[in-house]
């Protein structure tokens, strides 16, 4: 810039540096915060402590690496959502479900509406109102169905009656939504569950592009991610067939020669075993499950205590009493013979039959996180 000094003929010049500050968009955390809540809330469940000790391992590691993704400020948005996927995979292979799920849905979309005011317009004092009393029943444990339907009624109206201000649209999670849900394979999950999938999968994909509202995208992606969640993956017809080998096994036993008490954890297992074979969608938790509790009744047989070998009594016979013909093993001594006998074969199968299934089961989970 030039010009020059009042009151004097003399030109001057300046220069004016402007800096322009480059700002990175963030990376969109809200689906994997919502699975991580999801996650971290079945933990809390009852049932989560009897959980299958293979699925309990693979559902704790996506947990804490979808918490590390989640906190580290320079994840990618790519990161996050591989970390999101594994997580949901993860809890496909839980057996329980929460009946407060959709009140902590609600919760979470009046949390974010009161987080982002300048978003939105309405009576705020209501909407705190009634996510108070929705947390409150959301933390108890004795609240009954009609007390929990009617915080969510009342959480449901407040936030209806708020008014998002009008903003750019951002479909980017339905997209990616959509996109992921299409690419599910139905024939590996339980039948339960699959037409309300289908009908949140089709309603999002109708709203694509045509919605008048943030809030009402929101609301798709979250009705489309909670039905995807609450599905339950099938058991592999491989792992199916490895149980029928161990029910085939365990039959085969003989059960007079063990104590009553494995006796009765035999028969116990087999009739599970039969339970989940019979059963007209086998659930891949229901199986591992069962497998475990074989594994867990053939370790207490291998665990037993074995005899020492005795020394050949014919091998310090004098040398006139070898002379002396074969009288045969008495009574007790041929019960022994034949109870060690049928302890050692029924270890050493049981044994090779489990190693086997157990080798196999590992092959079916590494292939079906491949095929995902």
């Amino acid at each position: 810039m030039e010009g020059t000094v009042e009151g004097t003929d003399k030109k001057a010049a300046a220069w004016i540096q402007v800096e322009e500050q480059q700002q990175t968009e963030e990376a969109d955390r809200s689906l994997l915060l919502a699975a991580i809540d999801y996650a971290r809330d079945a933990q809390k469940d009852p049932s989560y402590e009897h959980l299958n000790n293979i699925v309990r391992t693979a559902f704790e590691q996506a947990l804490q690496n979808a918490e590390e993704v989640a906190a580290d400020s320079e994840a990618s948005q790519d990161e996050i959502n591989q970390a999101w996927i594994n997580l949901v995979k993860a809890v496909h292979m839980l057996n329980f479900t929460s009946d407060k799920t959709g009140l902590q849905e609600a919760i979470r979309e009046a949390q974010a509406i009161l987080d982002a005011p300048a978003s939105w317009r309405g009576d705020f004092d209501a909407l705190q109102k009634a996510l108070d009393h929705a947390i409150e029943i959301q933390n108890s444990e004795t609240a009954l169905d009609e007390s929990i339907q009617q915080a969510l009624d009342q959480l449901h109206q407040a936030i209806a009656a708020m008014e998002p201000v009008q903003i750019d649209l951002d479909y980017s999670l339905l997209n990616l939504l959509i996109e992921t849900a299409e690419s599910a394979d139905l024939s590996l999950y339980a039948t339960e569950g699959q037409s309300e999938f289908t009908a949140a999968l089709e309603q999002a994909k109708a709203l694509a592009g045509t919605a008048e509202s943030q809030e009402e995208i929101d609301a798709a992606v979250s009705e489309l991610h909670h039905c995807w969640m609450a599905l339950r993956l099938k058991a592999d017809e491989s792992l199916l067939a490895q149980l029928g080998e161990v029910r085939v096994m365990l039959m085969s036993l003989d059960l007079d020669a063990l104590d009553d008490t494995l006796k009765m954890d035999v028969q116990r297992v087999t009739e599970r075993l039969d339970t989940v074979l019979a059963a007209d969608e086998p659930l891949q938790v229901d199986a591992l499950s069962a497998l475990d509790d074989a594994r867990a009744v053939l370790e207490k047989i291998d665990s037993l205590e074995k005899p020492e070998d005795k020394k050949d009594p014919a091998a310090e016979q004098k040398p006139e009493e070898s002379l002396k013909p074969e009288t045969g093993a008495s009574e007790p001594e041929k019960s022994a013979s034949t109870s060690k006998s049928v302890k050692t074969a029924a270890n050493s199968g049981f044994l090779a039959a489990f190693s086997a299934a157990g080798a196999a089961l590992l092959g079916v989970l590494y292939t079906r996180k491949k095929r995902k």
